[in-house]
């Protein structure tokens, strides 16, 4: 199943994909698909990043997401 979280920038759709992960899922998998492109954004990358515990697996992978396993997994791709 493919769920598809489409929203405003800074609307919330990140959270609400995090807890819809968790509740699919107690081990995760997030795919970190952006470039740092600045300061500001950099911070919102660190928020991201504060905002999942160790459930999470975490892969930053901006490109080639066709290399990554996601067989009888939940993952989050942002």
């Amino acid at each position: 199943m493919i769920y598809l979280i489409t929203g405003g920038e800074r609307s919330g759709k990140s959270s609400y994909a995090q807890n819809l992960a968790l509740q699919l899922s107690d081990t995760p998998i997030y795919v970190a698909t952006a470039r740092k492109w600045d300061d500001d954004f950099q911070n919102r990358i660190d928020r991201h990043q504060q905002e999942r515990d160790e459930r999470w697996t975490n892969i930053e992978k901006e490109k080639h997401l066709s290399e990554i396993d996601f067989s009888e997994k939940v993952a989050l791709i942002d």
